[in-house]
């Protein structure tokens, strides 16, 4: 083949199923070898090294953890966990990944397995629009984490970011408990699912997979051209026979629709209601269930009293490393606080994010809360933390599951 130089571009297409390797320069192909035609060879192994006999000689190499140069031939993939057989390691995918730059305004990137990746939708800002391809935003699902692209709002050079990842159940399936079929990714021990469905302006039920009633679905219509809302419940609003219901990507408080979103029934073991007011005829829905486990997860509510010293404690029955909350009696924010960007006991509204806000983290640390062995504790007079009188509603991860945690 051609000599290389300084800045060229060498992608290596190898074929072990046929035995066959080929290099290109530039996008340009450089000939085929056949490995097959090297006798007393019985494996082969891919390594890195340097070809050349010259000190200090320096190239970079990309498996697929960030975009190619030039596109891969036809048939080859990027040499990634997802694609190399592991070996004595359970390792597992996440299904749904939560990404947010913590140094920019970029909105909150949300990717599930069951829409399938460079799918993105956005939590924020108060009109958002429907799902977007992200063509360079997460490219894969791997078996121990997932890949991003150079998207600005999942890799800018030198900007810090977080993500919070859930499993569900891997590859998803057809549901049948509804009157409306679902596709559905269960994870049954850990209480999340994700549930995707064409919406009918008919009230319906959808299968969710779960083995109990969801405590919370997080739902939106997302392929429309219309911005529609996202639309939540908790058990904490009230009954969804009440017609109870609370908007994910804004501040307000519970309302009362005047449709009935969730059909007028509660969710149950198999399925839940799915009215009017949620999408658009025809449109494709995307929700993620949750109902708590026990040392696990917990979805529950608090009443604020105010205290910038003894405010709340919420007791969870675990050492929670994820939580979320909101003030349902007034306007207040989407709050979310985690323990590996704050490692310690302590958080405060520096580390805070918003599901329902692009900001970044704050400098701001007037208010604080704890993280504890069995809960957490929220202390300020802020409308979004710890309002007197006013009613929140949580949900919250372990570290791991109680009896395996240790205090801090």
């Amino acid at each position: 083949g051609a000599s290389y130089t300084n800045g060229d571009t060498i992608a290596v297409a190898l074929d072990l199923d046929n035995g066959t390797v080929q290099f290109y320069k530039n996008n340009t192909g450089q000939g085929t070898i056949s490995l097959n035609s090297i006798s007393g060879v019985t494996r082969w192994q891919p390594q890195v090294g340097s070809g050349g006999t010259a000190n200090n000689s320096f190239f970079s190499v990309n498996f697929g953890q960030r975009g190619f140069t030039y596109t891969p031939p036809t048939g080859f993939v990027a040499l990634s966990g997802t694609t190399v057989t592991v070996e004595d390691q359970n390792l597992e995918s996440p299904d749904w990944v939560w990404i947010k730059n913590r140094d920019a305004t970029d909105s909150n990137q949300l990717y599930d397995t069951v829409r399938g990746v460079q799918k993105v939708l956005k939590s924020d800002p108060d009109t958002n629009p429907p799902q977007a391809d992200a063509l360079n935003g997460l490219v894969n699902f791997n078996k121990n984490g997932f890949t991003v692209g150079n998207d600005v709002t999942v890799n800018t050079d030198g900007e810090d970011y977080v993500a919070w990842c859930w499993k569900a159940g891997g590859t998803a399936g057809s549901n049948t408990n509804g009157s409306i079929t679902s596709t559905v990714s269960a994870n049954t021990e850990a209480g999340f699912s994700i549930v995707d469905w064409t919406y009918s302006t008919t009230s319906n039920t959808v299968g969710h997979g779960l083995s109990s009633a969801p405590e919370m679905i997080i739902a939106k219509g997302y392929d429309s051209s219309s911005n529609l809302e996202w639309i939540a419940w908790h058990e904490g609003v009230g009954t969804m026979a009440n017609r109870k219901y609370i908007k994910f990507n804004e501040t307000g408080a519970t309302a009362t629709g005047s449709n009935a979103i969730w059909g007028d029934s509660d969710p149950t073991a198999t399925v839940f209601g799915q009215g009017q007011g949620l999408a658009v005829d025809g449109d494709e829905c995307i929700a993620y269930c949750f109902h708590g486990v026990e040392g696990y997860s917990k979805f529950g509510t608090y009443v604020g009293n105010e205290s910038a010293t003894a405010g709340p404690f919420i007791y969870t029955g675990f050492r929670p490393a994820w939580v979320m909350f909101k003030n349902i009696s007034a306007s207040g924010n989407w709050v979310i606080h985690d323990n590996t960007r704050t490692p310690d006991n302590s958080f405060t509204t520096a580390s805070g994010l918003f599901a329902d806000l692009s900001n970044a983290e704050s400098t701001d640390a007037t208010f604080r809360g704890d993280f504890f062995s069995n809960g957490f504790t929220v202390a300020s007079g802020s409308n979004s933390y710890n309002n007197s009188g006013n009613t929140y509603i949580y949900m919250a991860f372990a570290e791991q599951p109680f009896k395996y945690a240790n205090a801090r």
